[in-house]
């Protein structure tokens, strides 16, 4: 595993909770996915575009359960479509705790990391429902830190190259399968058919044909 080789900087923040079918391995990109005991640690950086793994691993480190992506398959433009899921298994859905510090996401160009940015406080869970299977809890960039993500990151000439790694650690686990995955960007909607200046233009025509036809009538 390549160790960053620049400064992390805060914040990665909790946002809201995200409900959705369907999100299992294999449909969604999980990025890493952790596996231990009551404390689990595990990480995922790329090496020569692929995954390299350490620690509390599920399997072997590869997709499903690994992946390092590029923010160009991701669809991240701007620090605001920065976003990662948590999607954890407990027993009962008990609570679970991503200690400050413990969780840090990485941008590499390369193999060399360009930035890196981690949560400044505790990411505490007081149930991991919905669990394995759903989209469970979204965690981002907070508002304050993002002038300097874009700046660091996607100011880049070839930031849609970049790939992102992640580590992670969490503690109050019960020994289930907790994984985190890369959030895809909203589409901006493309044009639709019958819009902009050339459907103005036939609709006006439209609109005078139908008055020329009312005047003849009269």
């Amino acid at each position: 595993m390549l160790a960053a080789t620049v400064p992390v900087k805060a914040d990665l923040i909790a946002l809201d909770a995200i409900s959705a079918s369907g999100a299992g391995f294999g449909t969604s990109s999980v990025i890493l996915t952790v596996h231990g005991g009551s404390t689990e640690t595990a990480s995922v950086a790329p090496v020569d575009g692929s995954p390299t793994c350490s620690g509390n691993l599920s399997g072997a480190c590869a997709s499903p359960h690994y992946s390092v992506p590029t923010l160009a398959s991701l669809g991240w433009n701007s620090a605001s479509d920065v976003r990662l899921t948590f999607n954890a298994s407990e027993p009962g859905s008990d609570s679970i705790n991503i200690p400050a510090g413990s969780l840090t996401l990485t941008f590499y160009s390369g193999n060399t990391s360009v930035f890196s940015i981690t949560n400044a406080n505790d990411l505490f869970f007081a149930t991991t429902n919905p669990g394995t299977g759903n989209i469970g809890f979204s965690i981002g960039v907070s508002p304050d830190e993002l002038t300097d993500v874009n700046s660091a990151v996607f100011s880049l000439s070839n930031y849609q190259d970049l790939r992102i790694g992640l580590s992670a650690g969490l503690t109050m686990a019960g020994g289930g399968q907790e994984d985190f995955s890369a959030l895809l960007a909203a589409p901006v909607p493309g044009p639709i058919v019958g819009s902009g200046l050339p459907a103005l233009i036939l609709a006006c025509g439209g609109l005078f044909a139908l008055a020329r036809r009312r005047r003849q009538r009269a």
